[in-house]
């Protein structure tokens, strides 16, 4: 059937859930290299860890929302356009973060309806960030 599979139109979106992959497989090395004491930073990193990993993730799910309001606006402006919501409204962008979370972690304990789960959450991203942000 035409327009499924692989296209050259989903390669961005290809390329950018390979990086985000790798960029969660560097994080978990990180944190577990910390949490065992193999390098030296101990719980003062692990929290800063975090912290930078709770910032990229919202910006993540920020970018999906705005691609979803905005398809043909492009990856770059999302980006942006998330990034700015984390400067000046950093609590507004907590919302759809934590509806993430809880997806993933409902998805992670049920592995069975993660598909169902984690599509109902991205439902749930959008909703709540209609409510909590503003549209552009």
């Amino acid at each position: 059937a035409a327009g499924h599979g692989l296209t050259v139109s989903n390669v961005p979106g290809v390329a950018a859930l390979a990086a985000v992959l790798l960029a969660g497989l560097l994080v978990v090395f990180d944190l577990s290299a910390l949490a065992r004491g193999a390098v030296p930073g101990g719980t003062v990193l692990v929290v800063a860890t975090w912290v930078v990993v709770l910032w990229l993730l919202a910006v993540v799910v920020l970018t999906v929302v705005e691609l979803g309001r905005e398809p043909d606006r492009g990856w770059l402006a999302a980006v942006r356009w998330a990034v700015g919501i984390t400067r000046s409204a950093p609590l507004r962008a907590v919302a759809p973060t934590a509806v993430c979370l809880l997806a993933g972690a409902l998805a992670l304990m049920v592995p069975v309806t993660a598909p169902l789960v984690l599509g109902y959450g991205l439902f749930a991203m959008h909703v709540v960030a209609d409510r909590v942000l503003p549209a552009d």
